[in-house]
């Protein structure tokens, strides 16, 4: 993912480091993926994966487990790609536990 300088920075949430190994299951793929989760936020999660073929557009859900949280599990689609394997999920749905886990990480 290029970055420019010369553009504001447009989001609407902080993002958080996580670095978390999670199955990730994508359109068009049969088997779950391990992938890793960059960086994340209410809205919007960062993932890494190499050799993988990720495209915009596809739609793709995921969920992980955190100490002191119930299942965390979100759905979206594919915004963004970039170079090392990584790609951006834009969040549509997300459950109660994956949000506040997200608000979680700004305490």
């Amino acid at each position: 993912m290029t970055s420019s300088r010369s553009h504001p920075d447009r989001r609407k949430y902080q993002r958080f480091p996580l670095g978390l190994p999670v199955e990730l299951r994508v359109e068009g793929h049969a088997d779950a993926l391990t992938v890793e989760v960059v960086d994340i936020a209410p809205r919007g999660v960062r993932f890494r994966a190499m050799g993988l073929a990720i495209v915009v557009d596809q739609r793709a859900s995921f969920g992980f487990v955190v100490a002191g949280h119930d299942t965390c599990t979100a759905t979206g689609r594919v915004v963004r790609t970039g170079d090392g394997g990584e790609f951006v999920l834009a969040v549509e749905r997300a459950n109660l536990s994956f949000l506040r886990f997200v608000r979680s990480l700004a305490t």
